[in-house]
This record gives C-alpha cells, sequence and structure tokens, in this order.
C-alpha cells in the first residue's frame, strides 16, 4: 500500500512510552481501512541500510497529510522542524495551483500528545497561523491532551477522539490530491520551521505625519451601524520597509490585503458585509485619541471591527495605540489580523511579525477569545469573519445595556408574596 499519512513526533517522547506505538498503530490500522493506505511511521518505515534522509523526504512527498504530536520535546527537535518544513512547502506550491481566494488545505494535522498548556507555552511563531479547534476532537483531549488520557485508559474519550481524527483526515485528503513537490528537497539542507535562523528585522516603518492628535467621530452609531478602523499604512509608509508596495495606496482605505492575487480593497470588503446585514457603515481613523474614541462608540452602543495589517506593528504609533487598545478591550470591539499567505515578504518575515503582534497586544493573544482573531488567511474567510465580528458586538452591547439597566424603583419587601 501507498502511503497517506506521515506520522510526525518527537524520538524523546516515543522513548520507554509504549502508548505512542499503541496510537500510531491504531491509526494505521484505521488508515489502512479508511484511505486505503499506510501511516509512515520512521521506526518500521526505514529499514537497516536505507539511507534514511532520502526515505524521510521520500515520504513526506509521497504522503496526503502530515499528523504532528505536539509537545514540547516535538517543537525541540530539529527533525521534526524539517519534516514539517518539507510539508509546509508542498502545500504553499499546491496553493498556487489553486483558484484565488481558496482556502488553505488542512491537511497538517496538530494531535496535542504533551499536556495542552504545557504545549502552548513551546508553540513557535509557525503553527500559530494552523486554524484547528482541538474541542472538535473531544473535551477531554482538549484539556488533558491524548497521552493522558491514554495512559489513564479513558476508552470513551480515546475512541471519540480516533473517530473525530479519522473523519477529519477522510474529508481533507479527499478533497485535496496533494501533489509532490517538482523538485525533492535535501533534508539535510532543509532548515527546521522551529529553529530556521531569520533575517534581520526591519527597520521600523516611517509615518511622516504620524498619527493625529485627533479626527471627526463618524456620524452613525448605534447597533445598526458599525465603525471600521483599518490599521495598515500607505505605500509612503512602507518605502524603507517593504519591496512590493502595490497592495497599498495613498489611504488608509486603499489597503489591498490579499494582494497578491486578489485585487480588492479591504475597505470594500468591510463595507460590502455590513451591506449586506443592512448596517450603516462608517470608517474610524486613527488618532492618538483612538481608546477614547473606541470608549465613546462603546457609550453610543456602537460595534467597532479593527482589521490589522501585521506589518504596521513596525509603527511606533501603531504600536502605541494598540497597545493602548489591548489594555482596554472593550466589549463593543473586534480584533482581526489579517495574514496573506501568499505573500513572499510576508511568510518571509512571519515569525518577526507575530513576535511583534505578541509583544503589542500580549493580553488579547494569551487568551482564548473568540472576539480576538489573530490569524484570517483569504478574503471569504475575512467576510465570514467580519460578519460574525459585528454580531458578536452586537450581542455583547445588548447583554452590556441590561446589566446598566436601572434597578425598579423600591426594594424586596414591598413585592407581594406569592
Amino acid at each position: 500500500m501507498a502511503y497517506k499519512v506521515f506520522f510526525s513526533y518527537a524520538g524523546l517522547d516515543a522513548s520507554n512510552d509504549p502508548w505512542l506505538k499503541a496510537f500510531y498503530e491504531k491509526l494505521n490500522g484505521e488508515v489502512q481501512t479508511l484511505l486505503h493506505g499506510e501511516v509512515f511511521f520512521d521506526k518500521e518505515g526505514i529499514r537497516p541500510g536505507d539511507e534514511w534522509p532520502g526515505t524521510l523526504v521520500g515520504a513526506l512527498q509521497e504522503c496526503k497529510a502530515l499528523v504532528c504530536l505536539y509537545s514540547q520535546n516535538y517543537f525541540g527537535s530539529e527533525n521534526c522542524g524539517k519534516e514539517f518544513e518539507v510539508f509546509r512547502r508542498r502545500i504553499d506550491a499546491y496553493m498556487q495551483t489553486l483558484p484565488a481566494g481558496a482556502q488553505r488545505p488542512r491537511l497538517i494535522i496538530p494531535v496535542l500528545w504533551d499536556n495542552p498548556q504545557r504545549v502552548k507555552e513551546s508553540l513557535p511563531p509557525v503553527v500559530h497561523h494552523l486554524q484547528f479547534t482541538h474541542a472538535a476532537f473531544g473535551d477531554a483531549y482538549a484539556r488533558e491532551g491524548l497521552k493522558k488520557i491514554t495512559h489513564l485508559n479513558m476508552t470513551v474519550e480515546y475512541e471519540s477522539f480516533i473517530f473525530a481524527l479519522l473523519n477529519h483526515l477522510y474529508q481533507e485528503v479527499n478533497a485535496h490530491d496533494l501533489p509532490p513537490l517538482a523538485s525533492p528537497p535535501s533534508y539535510q539542507e532543509t532548515q527546521s520551521a522551529f529553529h530556521t535562523p531569520q533575517p534581520p528585522p526591519p527597520p521600523p516603518m516611517a509615518a511622516p505625519l504620524g498619527l493625529p492628535a485627533n479626527v471627526p467621530l463618524p456620524d452613525s452609531a448605534g447597533l445598526e451601524a458599525t465603525w471600521f478602523v483599518y490599521v495598515t499604512g500607505r505605500a509612503s509608509d512602507f518605502q524603507n520597509i517593504r519591496q512590493r508596495l502595490d497592495a497599498y495606496g495613498d489611504n488608509y482605505r486603499d489597503w489591498k490585503p490579499y494582494l497578491p492575487p486578489l485585487e480588492t480593497r479591504v475597505s470594500a470588503i468591510a463595507t460590502s458585509v455590513a451591506s449586506k446585514n443592512n448596517l450603516v457603515q462608517d470608517t474610524l481613523y486613527l488618532s492618538q485619541q483612538f481608546v477614547e474614541h473606541l470608549r465613546e462608540a462603546e457609550r453610543k452602543n456602537t460595534p467597532v471591527v479593527i482589521i490589522i495589517d501585521p506589518w504596521s506593528i513596525q509603527s511606533a504609533s501603531y504600536r502605541t495605540v494598540l497597545s493602548d487598545y489591548d489594555e482596554a478591550r472593550l466589549v463593543n470591539c473586534g480584533v482581526i489580523i489579517v495574514w496573506n499567505e501568499q505573500d513572499a515578504e510576508t511568510r518571509d518575515r512571519q515569525q518577526q511579525l507575530y513576535q511583534s503582534l505578541e509583544q503589542t497586544l500580549w493580553r488579547s493573544m494569551d487568551v482564548d477569545d473568540t472576539s480576538f482573531l489573530v490569524s484570517v488567511h483569504n478574503e471569504a474567510e475575512l467576510r465570514s469573519k467580519v460578519r460574525a465580528a459585528i454580531k458578536q458586538a452586537q450581542e455583547r452591547l445588548k447583554k452590556r445595556a441590561l446589566r446598566l439597566r436601572p434597578e425598579p424603583p423600591g426594594d424586596a419587601s414591598t413585592l407581594p408574596i406569592i
């Protein structure tokens, strides 16, 4: 049988632990039945006398999905980082063949082998953009990790996890016939995705005019209105930062977040969502009074959607206002950070940009908050998330209004006894 799934794990996790091998054997048996293929496991896939680097690359080129056993040991392993990098390149190359705006296939599948909290603390930036809801594989698994529910012999939870994992594999593998790379990479020369040396950081963005002290507030207000904030630069601001400037214009509203390949301006995307939902929309421009303006919107029960270009974090002015927002975190606001994986410069600087965001918005990024979306990857997803952000802000404002509603006159002693 051909290999269909690559089993990527840290050797330290397999040492003296029969449960990891048992998980592989269970997964392999199910994949043989469901996908008519096998799971590549290096301890069995590499025979004595094989040139193991070539064998690994061959399997990584052949397999249709990569199952990664997330742990502190996994992210500390250079070999695991190389396996991840080779497979990520295959998906990047495949994305170039899909129509503009197509959703990235979820063929890299993380499995929480270690305690989820320890895993979260050791995540390298390159995997932060893998969109995955671990709770879909079971609450106990998402809370404890697969290793623990296996060791505790939690059979029902384990079988539920296996079923959900296989269902995901079946859907993604059959939806995407992932081709091999045209030129097989050298395993020895491949840099680990977790340890790749980064280019020197870009210089701070030059903002000739800086942020104005104040700007006029939009006229619209209320639950049937939405204010959009576009945290990005103009083409002139990026002169010394980026080589490619055609995604930017003379106004913040001109930013084209998914160019290449799409020419759609961010303001066109946002306003079309508002229009389809019968909402009045306005633009709130950035100023030194940004947080106070957001508070005014909250007082007026007005939802605000803040759409952030990761490159804008190079501006000291923007870092300041975003840090101020991170401290305030108002109920009427939703935040969406846009990543264009088809832009080579963004891919190259991804780790640095993410770390800068993490340093600036650390409160928001340190908690699970559905109103703060750290990675939105294509136009269709952006439209969906903008719509969801508006709806969530409306619901939070309604709850806030109920809590702030004055108590009726009188006290409990005046109420009739029933």
